[in-house]
């Protein structure tokens, strides 16, 4: 759902490119750049990180914006895909196959039942929602082509300037949004290398062995004491698969009561509103404390509030909803967990929803600028914390912490 703008040095590019074939070569020269060539050589960089683990098809290429500098045209291009795990059974996923490899070194029996719920629930997850499944995505892409001749944005309207740009010396990056330091007047993005796009199968293997190592060792930070054996525990009311479905629908994002019928109304900072509708439809109840429009429900809360600031990460940890798993957890977040992005990379709280994850690649959605379904950054993998499900709805298993 992100709006793209063109700008204007991209217009006369695109126009220029209509003077010059795609990957026009004249003699043993490298191709020149034209719209088609640089959205092609994202698409064909898109399926080759992702060929080894999944069947990629559908790909398109959209170029949202270009600049021109002194020594390189940087060209963002919005990639559109659809994968389906190349994986058959879940055993077959990497990251099963990590917990399984864990599950070897167990002797304890104890250890081995913690072990194995959390199996089952990931078993569960990558039965229900990606094997034989083709899921639809976007990640953008920035290619930047180097300049032969020096130039500047004033001659990107010539016909020497386009013949000066070939793709063959193309530096291909991952671009990602920066939830954490944009804002509704400046959008910032962290470019990534193309080894960050997605882990490899040993990478993936590895996480899974220190996930399981972990909740073994009761390594969460806040971990849910007795809520197995309470009466009054409220993880049951949670579905996080339909928590997770409703943040997957670009109708649910918050816009504001309108004249169709809108529920929710729209604030400045709307991360936790957003959140907190996601958990609504997943069947949490509301009450005296958090509801719709109470202030609980409209902030992050977590360990970034200040006093008064009481909001729906902590809602949700008070009433053994969700447990705090800890910085960098991402492994360990299936479909429905929350995302809290931490204190020290910016100061007000923000928080998302995770929306899919098969151990190897994860989907969030979040608001206030909306990003709905999208591909989570390595650079996010690594500073947020993750607030996962008590209670697994499907498989009907208390998640090992």
């Amino acid at each position: 759902m992100k709006k793209k703008m063109m700008s204007l040095a991209l217009a006369v590019v695109m126009c220029m490119s209509l003077c010059v074939p795609a990957f026009a070569v004249e003699n043993d020269s490298a191709p020149h750049v034209t719209q088609n060539n640089v959205t092609n050589l994202a698409c064909n960089t898109t399926t080759q990180l992702l060929e080894d683990y999944y069947d990629v098809t559908n790909v398109s290429g959209e170029i949202t914006n270009v600049e021109a500098t002194s020594g390189e045209v940087n060209y963002v291009v919005d990639v559109s895909y659809t994968t389906q795990i190349k994986a058959k059974t879940p055993d077959d996923a990497p990251y099963i196959q990590g917990v399984l490899a864990a599950m070897e070194d167990l002797t304890d029996e104890s250890e081995l039942q913690r072990a194995n719920d959390y199996l089952t629930i990931w078993r569960g997850e990558l039965e229900r929602e990606h094997i034989g499944k083709e899921l639809s995505h976007n990640a953008e892409f920035i290619v930047s082509v180097p300049l032969l001749l020096k130039s500047s944005n004033s001659d990107i309207n010539s016909n020497e300037f386009l013949n000066t740009l070939s793709v063959e010396n193309a530096e291909v990056k991952v671009h990602t949004y920066d939830e954490l330091h944009s804002s509704a007047s400046r959008a910032v993005y962290v470019d990534e290398p193309l080894s960050s796009f997605v882990p490899t199968a040993q990478e993936v293997m590895e996480n899974a062995r220190n996930d399981v190592s972990n909740i073994i060792s009761g390594n969460s930070s806040n971990q849910v004491r007795g809520v197995r054996a309470s009466s009054t525990s409220r993880a049951q009311e949670l579905d996080r698969v339909d928590a997770a479905y409703y943040a997957k629908q670009e109708s649910n994002f918050p816009t504001g009561h309108r004249p169709d019928g809108s529920k929710y109304a729209h604030y400045s900072s709307d991360c936790a509103n957003f959140v907190s509708q996601c958990y609504s439809a997943g069947g949490v109840a509301q009450d005296g404390v958090w509801y719709d429009d109470s202030s609980c429900w409209r902030l992050t809360g977590g360990p970034r509030k200040s006093p008064g600031h009481y909001g729906i990460t902590d809602y949700m940890l008070d009433n053994d909803i969700v447990f705090h798993a800890g910085t960098g957890t991402w492994n360990r977040a299936f479909a429905g967990s929350i995302m809290y992005f931490p204190s020290s990379l910016t100061d007000e709280a923000h928080v998302g929803i995770i929306t899919s994850n098969d151990g190897q690649t994860a989907y969030y959605s979040a608001h206030t600028t909306d990003h709905c379904n999208i591909k989570m950054s390595n650079y996010y993998k690594t500073v947020m914390d993750f607030y996962i499900p008590v209670w697994d709805s499907h498989t009907g298993t208390w998640t090992p912490q």
